[in-house]
């Protein structure tokens, strides 16, 4: 039995990739090269930082390059170290894009969706760091296209973002299209904005305190395609050897 979608549209970090551990990695290897003690505190004051920063970009309060120096910026001040904010800013983003780290089933899960369907990334992540990790990815043939919001003008959850990316899709059913995300602001928001089925990727059991209201909810990349075969009432055999997603963050 076929698929219940046809255009499949799935975020890039902590959907597919293991951004977590990818960040604290990059950030890790940057503080440490400009000779500043690395510390996991330090680390939690930054993701903190950038997590505002990235929720100011959504609503559009910001601009992407404000962001991504801003973001050292406040962290090299509190601290004193003795860095550019600009040049901290590059040379974290050429440490992030050597990092391909996928989430554990990601790869099996793209693959077993591929033969049926066509599967699309959006994210609203730095083109240079987005192109290089996809271009190293096990998965890339796997995936149709690759949409950054860099490229489109507008980020996620804009419905012009999507707008662009269904104009772009040959032949493009809304009706056949689900957006899968990990992100309530960005992906399922975006996904109700466009008007298309969305499906909340939430194996870490966050509660949803944005009122914003998924079509459906899966913990692991198995539920995922139960849903996506809920249709026929049943998951392929293969699928039951998919590993769940139960991704670690970095101590």
């Amino acid at each position: 039995m076929p698929l219940k979608y046809k255009y499949i549209f799935l975020d890039a970090d902590e959907t597919l990739f293991d951004f977590d551990t990818s960040e604290y990695n990059a950030f890790r290897e940057t503080t440490l090269s400009y000779g500043y003690p690395f510390t996991d505190e330090l680390y939690d004051e930054y993701h903190l930082v950038n997590k505002s920063l990235w929720e100011e970009f959504e609503l559009g309060k910001v601009t992407k390059a404000f962001l991504t120096v801003e973001r050292f910026r406040r962290v090299i001040d509190a601290h004193g170290i003795a860095a550019d904010p600009e040049e901290f800013s590059r040379c974290y983003k050429e440490a992030l894009a050597n990092q391909c780290i996928l989430l554990p089933g990601a790869e099996e899960f793209c693959r077993t969706l591929a033969p049926e369907a066509e599967l699309y990334i959006l994210t609203n992540g730095i083109t240079m760091i987005q192109t290089r990790r996809f271009e190293r990815s096990s998965f890339r043939e796997c995936i149709t296209g690759l949409f950054i919001s860099e490229q489109v003008g507008t980020p996620k959850p804009n419905k012009e973002f999507f707008d662009a990316v269904f104009a772009s899709v040959p032949d493009f059913d809304k009706s056949k299209a689900v957006m899968i995300g990990d992100s309530l602001s960005s992906d399922i928001r975006g996904g109700i904005n466009a008007g298309i089925t969305t499906i909340w990727y939430n194996p870490h059991l966050k509660r949803n305190d944005l009122g914003v209201c998924p079509d459906y909810t899966a913990t692991s990349y198995e539920q995922v395609l139960r849903i996506l075969h809920s249709e026929t009432g049943r998951v392929p055999p293969h699928v039951s050897v998919l590993a769940k997603h139960n991704a670690n963050k970095p101590g």
